[in-house]
């Protein structure tokens, strides 16, 4: 009997599909690790209220999603594209609570002496996202206070701790959104495009019902982004509400003559 590397030499099409299968075991193998890596850094230097400040996360952002799309590989390749592509349009999104850090730290240094400025709050807020005893707090906590006293650096520590705790890391709106699409999705296992534009289309058009926000809650997604009321919910695209006439007349019309019969009086 022949053993598997003979029967391989004998059939050259197979060592080469063997050596393909291997060289994209080896890449997908690399792709995740890459993945893996990014994703840390996503949650661990974008998303963290500690972190970097703004310039150094938006920078450090642009960096990690060029390299997710070049991890765009093999059987990967259409969902990691969807996701890049997604990331680049809701960046200023996913930061938006950088600029809420930002304002609460004017604040803060419109209190404080000239010589603390909000460069210094974001070195704060660096810092707190080490461990005290790691080499990087500790020569970042030297360098922060060159310029300011130790009181004034365990004030600000308190202070931004305390802005940490009551921030809403994240979106309800996004909370809800993603509450009602996730059961479509495990309902219907293998979505098609077709069925995800229509999921797409009346979860955008339905009310809000569980937002924090009370202006939110009973208002469509749509009616929420173009800030109209008066756009129809997913229902009344297929069937149109009824009119109440008086004298022949639709309701709105009516209202609209009314006003101005008042006006011209």
């Amino acid at each position: 009997m022949m053993d598997d590397h003979t029967c391989l030499q004998l059939a050259p099409e197979l060592l080469i599909g063997q050596v393909n299968i291997q060289e994209e075991i080896k890449i997908m193998s690399d792709v995740a690790q890459n993945l893996k890596t990014l994703t840390s850094w996503f949650f661990a230097y974008i998303l963290s209220p500690a972190g970097y400040n703004i310039p150094v996360r938006s920078e450090l952002y642009d960096f990690i999603v060029d390299e997710l799309e070049k991890c765009a590989l093999l059987s990967m390749k259409n969902a990691l594209a969807s996701t890049v592509k997604s990331m680049r349009g809701q960046k200023d999104k996913l930061l938006f609570f950088l600029k809420y850090l930002d304002d609460q730290f004017n604040d803060i240094a419109d209190r404080k002496p000239d010589h603390v400025d909000k460069s210094i709050l974001w070195d704060v807020n660096k810092y707190l996202q080490y461990n005290p005893n790691n080499l990087n707090a500790i020569n970042l906590k030297a360098h922060i206070l060159s310029a300011i006293s130790i009181k004034q650096f365990q004030g600000i520590v308190s202070e931004i701790q305390n802005i940490h705790r009551n921030m809403i890391t994240s979106s309800s709106y996004a909370e809800n959104y993603i509450s009602r699409v996730k059961p479509h999705i495990a309902r219907l296992k293998k979505p098609t495009q077709d069925k995800m534009d229509l999921i797409r289309f009346i979860v955008n058009n339905s009310n809000v019902h569980s937002s924090r926000d009370y202006q939110k809650r009973a208002r469509t997604p749509v009616q929420l982004l173009l800030k109209d009321d008066t756009v129809p919910t997913w229902i009344d695209y297929l069937h149109p509400k009824p009119h109440i006439r008086i004298n022949g007349i639709e309701q709105t019309v009516y209202h609209k003559q009314q006003q101005q019969f008042k006006t011209a009086a």
